[in-house]
């Protein structure tokens, strides 16, 4: 490995990024917001009017994810954000949230603006009170700009299931990114975790919000958390890379925690943060919080949610929820119920549905039909990568150059150059003869100062990725 390799690595791991301090903030005399407010610069104001949502759309299609354009789902969620909003006049964000296509109990932010709230959480909880807290929880993130930090989600890949594809397990590379997407994973340290709390129950409680909702919310992460650590994959394996993939281990979701170093960066662009880590002890310290700072606070009563009752919603849980287990157990009708269920009305043109179609039409031979849900879940404006993915590699296997490259470079063109696509592009460039520009992504690549971007790639130049 030559010096700038080595020199780009190594600033890599040392993080060589400016890293706002802000936690200890709520030991001083007020709430946190107080604090906040008052430390908050000129250039935060002009700077947050500039948040692009619809960028961080691009973002998790490019994490292997998409979501649900629901429109009456979408207002109603983006409603309640604007009542949380107003609470903070003077940081004038303007996130946006979204549906996405998860079965787990997660939320998460992107730095762009996007909030993403899975079908999970909407099927799961008992009242509004809940998503209130947990849209607060991630408004809190921005407001502390937590996302310059944001290292690992920026550079947070689903290599597990391209490689699944690849080797032509599409349990692996679909169910694979469902089972990854449930994983508890911590990518906020515990202070900004805690900061995020403390501010999100500062802005419930300026809205009138029950911040009982938040409680409710960590109990049903604890329990979830429980739940999904005694569930084993349903894939024959999850590839974290060529050595791993030839030993066709199946790990638990417990094992992934113990990986979440090397996961984290390498494999896990399905990862949404299902849990923060610690419900028990965050909830502890929100209660006290609440009893220092709003000891005389109004309980407002809680609002029930009827998201469970949406049939939409409901198919969609329950297809996510049950199809892969079906399909792994040879049950193909089963499974096909749960998905035209999930392809009828408002799920019509979702490509995740469509998808999951294709990969029961295929197991059930039904070739035509499989090839008519591929398509729709090509040319849906929201489709994840792993669908061109699949065309990509059809045409690969049918070594037409022209197709290859043209799909190539419609994925960097599409999700805004993927640096999970970086080793792909690497190997594809240099296996249809384009030298110069294999060694110019393969630089590239290098300088990313990731050490797991620079081995894959490095493998991809060498024509040894996938070997």
């Amino acid at each position: 490995m030559n010096a700038f390799f080595i020199l780009v690595i190594a600033m890599g791991i040392t993080g060589c990024t400016s890293v706002q301090k802000l936690s200890g903030l709520e030991d001083k005399s007020g709430p946190l917001i107080t604090n906040i407010k008052s430390d908050w610069p000129e250039e935060n104001t002009s700077s947050a009017s500039t948040l692009e949502p619809e960028k961080s759309v691009v973002e998790w299609r490019a994490r292997d994810r998409t979501v649900v354009r629901i429109d009456r789902i979408e207002k109603q969620l983006n409603k309640r954000l604007e009542v949380l909003l107003k609470q903070v006049p003077e940081f004038p964000l303007q996130p946006r949230v979204y549906v996405s296509t998860s079965g787990g109990f997660s939320a998460e932010a992107l730095s762009d603006g996007g909030i993403f709230i899975p079908v999970g959480v909407l099927v799961q909880i008992d009242y509004l009170e809940e998503l209130d807290a947990l849209l607060a929880h991630e408004l809190g993130h921005f407001i502390l700009k937590h996302h310059t930090s944001d290292q690992v989600k920026r550079w947070s890949t689903n290599l597990a299931g391209k490689m699944g594809i690849y080797y032509g397990n599409i349990l692996t590379a679909i169910g694979g990114n469902s089972i990854l997407d449930k994983a508890i994973f911590n990518l906020w340290n515990e202070s900004e975790e805690k900061d995020a709390d403390k501010l999100a129950i500062d802005i419930l409680i300026r809205a009138g919000v029950n911040p009982d909702g938040m409680m409710l919310a960590f109990k049903k992460l604890d329990q979830y958390t429980k739940q999904k650590n005694n569930i084993r994959t349903s894939s024959d394996t999850l590839s974290y890379g060529p050595e791993e993939q030839k030993k066709k281990n199946e790990y638990s979701l417990s094992d992934l925690v113990g990986f979440s170093d090397r996961v984290v960066g390498a494999v896990s662009g399905g990862l949404g943060i299902a849990s923060h880590g610690g419900e028990n002890e965050r909830a502890t310290e929100a209660r006290a919080y609440i009893r220092h700072h709003y000891p005389k606070r109004p309980r407002t009563k809680l609002t029930t949610a009827t998201f469970a009752k949406d049939p939409s919603l409901k198919a969609l849980f329950d297809l996510n929820s049950e199809v892969y287990e079906l399909i792994s157990a040879g049950k193909y009708d089963k499974a096909a119920i749960l998905g035209e269920r999930a392809i009828r009305g408002e799920l019509s043109e979702n490509p995740y549905t469509r998808y999951v179609m294709f990969q029961i039409r295929s197991k059930q031979g039904e070739k035509k039909k499989a090839s008519y849900n591929l398509k729709k879940a090509y040319d849906s404006p929201d489709t994840p990568l792993y669908v061109p993915y699949t065309y990509l590699l059809a045409a690969d296997k049918r070594r037409d150059k022209n197709e290859t490259m043209y799909l190539v470079n419609k994925i960097v063109q599409d999700f805004d150059n993927p640096m999970s696509f970086m080793p792909d592009q690497v190997h594809f460039l240099k296996k249809y003869g384009y030298e110069q520009a294999s060694n110019k992504v393969a630089w590239v690549c290098a300088g990313l100062g990731d050490y797991r971007y620079y081995d894959k790639c490095s493998k991809a130049n060498n024509g040894k990725l996938y070997k």
